[in-house]
């Protein structure tokens, strides 16, 4: 499907390199629709819009899809804010800001049952967690290491430790206290 072409989708100035994510009978993509097209779910037989939510810039990060709280949820970054999602639905659970903005930033990871990583390009890496009812007044930051220089590359976890680049340094960190 030629996102431009068929849905008027704004391309990013490299093109559209984000992942496509799959739930359920969904093929969900950021495309960057005017009218509330950040995000677009596509029936994965017919390519119809199943649903489209939020009104974004579509980047470089692919939206992530997993269990947070016991509720599967669809995260994505736009140009300020993080998104958590429905994935069934394309309903905003809620909404997080984040100061100098998520421009260039690898996808969010969620790691434990109500952890989310992200890596921002003004923050560093910032570690947040996302109480039972997820409310944007129920998120807070467990830590932040400014001194994470950002990058695209997604970074790993195993035990306790984060594995990551700062810039062109690999950089391993402690996941309780960054």
């Amino acid at each position: 499907m030629d996102l431009a072409d068929q849905l008027q989708a704004i391309p990013p100035h490299w093109g559209f390199t984000t992942s496509p994510v799959l739930f359920e009978n969904s093929v969900i993509v950021l495309a960057g629709i005017e009218d509330n097209g950040f995000v677009i779910a596509l029936d994965k037989l017919t390519g119809e819009i199943k649903w489209k939510a939020e009104q974004d810039k579509a980047e470089y990060r692919s939206p992530t899809i997993g269990k947070l709280n016991n509720n599967y949820a669809l995260l994505t970054a736009g140009g300020e804010l993080l998104y958590c999602l429905d994935p069934k639905t394309g309903q905003t659970k809620w909404k997080y800001p984040i100061e100098g903005g998520l421009t260039n930033t690898a996808m969010p990871v969620l790691v434990k049952e109500n952890w989310i990583l992200l890596q921002t390009q003004q923050q560093g890496l910032i570690l947040l967690e996302v109480n039972q009812d997820p409310m944007q007044s129920d998120i807070k930051i467990v830590w932040k290491n400014k001194k994470i220089k950002n990058t695209e590359c997604l970074p790993s976890i195993q035990d306790e430790h984060i594995y990551c680049y700062s810039g062109r340094f690999l950089t391993c960190l402690s996941l309780m206290d960054g």
